[in-house]
Protein backbone atom coordinates (compact mmCIF):
# COMPACT_ATOMS: atom_id res chain seq x y z
CA UNK A 1 0.00 0.00 0.00
CA UNK A 2 1.35 3.41 -1.09
CA UNK A 3 2.18 6.28 2.02
CA UNK A 4 -0.95 8.16 1.84
CA UNK A 5 -1.19 12.05 1.12
CA UNK A 6 0.03 14.21 4.03
CA UNK A 7 1.70 11.07 5.90
CA UNK A 8 5.22 10.53 6.38
CA UNK A 9 5.92 14.79 6.59
CA UNK A 10 8.51 16.55 8.95
CA UNK A 11 5.74 18.93 9.46
CA UNK A 12 1.79 18.35 11.18
CA UNK A 13 1.05 21.55 9.33
CA UNK A 14 1.56 19.77 5.64
CA UNK A 15 -1.44 17.57 7.10
CA UNK A 16 -3.84 20.61 6.37
CA UNK A 17 -4.55 20.28 2.88
CA UNK A 18 -5.42 15.97 3.22
CA UNK A 19 -8.28 14.48 1.54
CA UNK A 20 -10.06 11.42 1.45
CA UNK A 21 -10.75 11.47 -1.90
CA UNK A 22 -7.12 11.62 -2.83
CA UNK A 23 -6.48 8.62 -0.20
CA UNK A 24 -8.75 6.79 -2.50
CA UNK A 25 -7.20 7.36 -6.01
CA UNK A 26 -3.68 6.51 -4.37
CA UNK A 27 -4.58 3.42 -3.02
CA UNK A 28 -6.44 2.58 -6.65
CA UNK A 29 -3.58 3.65 -8.27
CA UNK A 30 -1.73 1.48 -6.95
CA UNK A 31 -4.21 -1.45 -7.36
CA UNK A 32 -4.45 -0.98 -10.79
CA UNK A 33 -0.59 -1.19 -11.24
CA UNK A 34 -0.46 -4.45 -9.72
CA UNK A 35 -3.12 -5.51 -11.44
CA UNK A 36 -1.87 -4.30 -14.83
CA UNK A 37 1.27 -6.86 -14.08
CA UNK A 38 -0.81 -9.95 -13.76
CA UNK A 39 -0.72 -10.38 -9.96
CA UNK A 40 -2.74 -13.34 -9.54
CA UNK A 41 -4.11 -11.82 -6.50
CA UNK A 42 -4.64 -8.51 -4.88
CA UNK A 43 -3.89 -7.87 -0.81
CA UNK A 44 -4.27 -4.95 0.70
CA UNK A 45 -2.91 -3.93 4.12
CA UNK A 46 -2.59 -1.11 6.09
CA UNK A 47 -1.94 0.57 9.83
CA UNK A 48 -4.59 2.72 11.54
CA UNK A 49 -6.11 4.79 8.39
CA UNK A 50 -4.52 3.06 5.95
CA UNK A 51 -5.94 -0.18 7.46
CA UNK A 52 -9.53 0.88 7.14
CA UNK A 53 -8.94 2.60 3.83
CA UNK A 54 -8.06 -1.32 2.69
CA UNK A 55 -11.38 -2.51 4.21
CA UNK A 56 -13.39 0.11 2.61
CA UNK A 57 -11.45 -0.33 -0.70
CA UNK A 58 -11.93 -4.03 -0.89
CA UNK A 59 -15.59 -3.47 -0.43
CA UNK A 60 -16.10 -1.08 -3.20
CA UNK A 61 -13.33 -1.88 -5.91
CA UNK A 62 -13.71 -4.66 -7.80
CA UNK A 63 -9.95 -5.82 -8.64
CA UNK A 64 -9.55 -6.44 -5.16
CA UNK A 65 -9.64 -10.10 -4.07
CA UNK A 66 -7.17 -11.11 -2.26
CA UNK A 67 -7.14 -10.78 1.40
CA UNK A 68 -6.64 -8.08 4.06
CA UNK A 69 -3.75 -7.13 6.62
CA UNK A 70 -4.57 -5.17 8.99
CA UNK A 71 -2.37 -3.79 11.65
CA UNK A 72 -4.40 -1.52 14.78
CA UNK A 73 -7.61 -0.87 12.00
CA UNK A 74 -9.58 2.89 12.93
CA UNK A 75 -12.75 1.40 12.30
CA UNK A 76 -14.42 3.62 15.11
CA UNK A 77 -12.95 6.09 17.47
CA UNK A 78 -12.40 4.87 21.14
CA UNK A 79 -14.31 5.58 24.39
CA UNK A 80 -17.66 6.29 24.84
CA UNK A 81 -17.52 9.64 22.92
CA UNK A 82 -15.62 8.14 20.30
CA UNK A 83 -19.15 8.70 17.84
CA UNK A 84 -20.00 11.83 19.08
CA UNK A 85 -16.35 12.96 18.06
CA UNK A 86 -16.67 11.26 14.99
CA UNK A 87 -19.36 13.65 14.37
CA UNK A 88 -18.05 16.29 15.80
CA UNK A 89 -15.05 16.31 13.20
CA UNK A 90 -17.40 16.11 10.58
CA UNK A 91 -19.02 19.20 11.24
CA UNK A 92 -18.55 22.38 9.02
CA UNK A 93 -16.87 24.01 12.62
CA UNK A 94 -14.03 21.28 12.45
CA UNK A 95 -12.75 23.30 9.61
CA UNK A 96 -13.00 26.76 11.45
CA UNK A 97 -10.57 25.58 14.44
CA UNK A 98 -8.62 23.24 12.27
CA UNK A 99 -7.38 26.81 10.56
CA UNK A 100 -6.87 28.85 13.77
CA UNK A 101 -5.01 25.77 15.08
CA UNK A 102 -2.98 25.76 11.37
CA UNK A 103 -1.74 29.54 12.10
CA UNK A 104 0.27 28.16 15.72
CA UNK A 105 4.00 27.38 15.47
CA UNK A 106 4.00 23.61 15.18
CA UNK A 107 6.67 21.13 14.90
CA UNK A 108 7.68 17.63 15.03
CA UNK A 109 9.39 17.99 18.01
CA UNK A 110 12.12 16.36 19.72
CA UNK A 111 10.50 12.67 18.67
CA UNK A 112 10.57 12.21 14.92
CA UNK A 113 8.74 9.24 15.75
CA UNK A 114 5.40 10.95 15.86
CA UNK A 115 3.98 14.99 15.78
CA UNK A 116 3.81 16.85 18.89
CA UNK A 117 0.33 17.65 17.92
CA UNK A 118 -2.65 16.17 15.32
CA UNK A 119 -3.64 18.15 12.50
CA UNK A 120 -7.78 18.22 13.09
CA UNK A 121 -7.72 17.86 8.89
CA UNK A 122 -6.62 14.17 9.18
CA UNK A 123 -8.63 13.32 11.64
CA UNK A 124 -11.63 14.51 10.24
CA UNK A 125 -11.14 13.15 6.84
CA UNK A 126 -10.76 9.47 9.10
CA UNK A 127 -13.98 10.45 10.67
CA UNK A 128 -15.47 10.77 6.58
CA UNK A 129 -13.95 7.42 6.23
CA UNK A 130 -15.19 6.00 8.67
CA UNK A 131 -19.22 7.04 8.01
CA UNK A 132 -18.52 5.38 4.60
CA UNK A 133 -17.71 2.43 5.60
CA UNK A 134 -20.70 2.24 8.33
CA UNK A 135 -22.93 3.18 5.29
CA UNK A 136 -21.89 0.24 3.01
CA UNK A 137 -24.73 -1.84 2.43
CA UNK A 138 -24.86 -6.08 2.87
CA UNK A 139 -23.44 -7.04 -0.78
CA UNK A 140 -20.51 -4.87 -0.01
CA UNK A 141 -20.30 -6.43 3.71
CA UNK A 142 -20.31 -9.52 1.97
CA UNK A 143 -17.57 -9.25 -0.07
CA UNK A 144 -15.19 -8.04 2.76
CA UNK A 145 -15.98 -10.98 4.90
CA UNK A 146 -15.22 -13.28 2.07
CA UNK A 147 -11.73 -12.36 1.52
CA UNK A 148 -8.79 -13.48 4.36
CA UNK A 149 -8.61 -11.46 7.12
CA UNK A 150 -5.44 -10.78 9.48
CA UNK A 151 -5.79 -8.43 12.17
CA UNK A 152 -3.11 -7.10 14.65
CA UNK A 153 -3.80 -4.76 17.24
CA UNK A 154 -3.22 -3.90 21.26
CA UNK A 155 -5.50 -4.37 24.03
CA UNK A 156 -4.10 -0.78 25.35
CA UNK A 157 -4.96 0.95 22.32
CA UNK A 158 -7.17 3.78 23.68
CA UNK A 159 -7.17 5.33 19.90
CA UNK A 160 -9.99 2.98 17.91
CA UNK A 161 -12.64 1.45 19.33
CA UNK A 162 -11.64 -2.35 20.55
CA UNK A 163 -15.15 -3.81 19.99
CA UNK A 164 -15.50 -2.31 16.49
CA UNK A 165 -12.46 -5.13 16.02
CA UNK A 166 -13.83 -7.89 17.74
CA UNK A 167 -17.27 -7.44 15.50
CA UNK A 168 -15.56 -7.30 12.28
CA UNK A 169 -13.69 -10.60 13.01
CA UNK A 170 -16.68 -12.10 14.55
CA UNK A 171 -19.26 -11.62 11.60
CA UNK A 172 -15.97 -12.80 9.00
CA UNK A 173 -16.83 -15.85 7.25
CA UNK A 174 -13.50 -16.78 5.23
CA UNK A 175 -10.37 -17.78 6.31
CA UNK A 176 -9.32 -15.00 9.50
CA UNK A 177 -6.33 -14.82 12.41
CA UNK A 178 -6.01 -12.16 14.88
CA UNK A 179 -3.44 -11.34 17.41
CA UNK A 180 -4.45 -9.08 20.43
CA UNK A 181 -1.05 -7.73 22.22
CA UNK A 182 -1.64 -8.58 25.57
CA UNK A 183 -2.99 -5.14 27.39
CA UNK A 184 -0.51 -5.46 30.66
CA UNK A 185 2.90 -4.74 28.10
CA UNK A 186 1.27 -1.50 27.22
CA UNK A 187 1.93 -1.07 23.75
CA UNK A 188 0.39 2.19 22.48
CA UNK A 189 -1.38 2.84 19.00
CA UNK A 190 0.92 4.10 17.15
CA UNK A 191 3.59 1.18 18.24
CA UNK A 192 1.70 -1.72 16.88
CA UNK A 193 4.20 -2.53 14.05
CA UNK A 194 7.23 -0.60 16.08
CA UNK A 195 9.78 -3.31 15.53
CA UNK A 196 12.82 -1.63 16.94
CA UNK A 197 13.08 1.37 19.59
CA UNK A 198 13.01 4.68 18.40
CA UNK A 199 16.00 6.57 19.58
CA UNK A 200 17.00 10.51 20.05
CA UNK A 201 20.76 10.99 18.81
CA UNK A 202 21.81 10.72 21.88
CA UNK A 203 20.45 7.01 22.47
CA UNK A 204 17.91 7.80 24.53
CA UNK A 205 14.19 5.93 23.92
CA UNK A 206 11.49 7.82 22.44
CA UNK A 207 9.27 4.93 21.35
CA UNK A 208 9.37 1.66 23.13
CA UNK A 209 9.45 -1.38 20.58
CA UNK A 210 6.32 -3.85 20.15
CA UNK A 211 7.72 -6.88 22.48
CA UNK A 212 5.21 -8.57 20.34
CA UNK A 213 6.47 -7.60 17.14
CA UNK A 214 8.18 -10.87 16.31
CA UNK A 215 4.91 -13.13 17.62
CA UNK A 216 2.77 -10.86 15.14
CA UNK A 217 4.72 -11.10 12.66
CA UNK A 218 5.51 -15.08 12.60
CA UNK A 219 1.77 -15.63 12.44
CA UNK A 220 0.84 -13.15 9.50
CA UNK A 221 3.58 -15.13 7.83
CA UNK A 222 1.66 -18.74 8.81
CA UNK A 223 -1.58 -17.43 8.05
CA UNK A 224 -0.70 -15.77 4.61
CA UNK A 225 1.62 -19.35 3.53
CA UNK A 226 -1.73 -21.30 4.20
CA UNK A 227 -4.24 -18.93 2.38
CA UNK A 228 -1.61 -19.37 -0.44
CA UNK A 229 -1.22 -22.58 -0.22
CA UNK A 230 -5.39 -23.36 0.23
CA UNK A 231 -5.48 -21.40 -3.03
Amino acid sequence: MPLLQCHGLTNPRGMADVSLQVWKEQLRYAVDVAAARGAPSLWLGGFSTGATLSVYQAATYAPVAGGLLLFAPALRLAGGLGELTERLLRHPVAGIVDSAHNRVKRDIGRNPFRYSSIDIAGARELSKLIKELEELDAEAWRKIASQPMFVGYSLADDIVDLPAIADILRRHSAARAAVAIPKGLGVPHSNTTLSRAVRAPDGQVLEERNPYFERMLTRLEDFVAGCLTDD
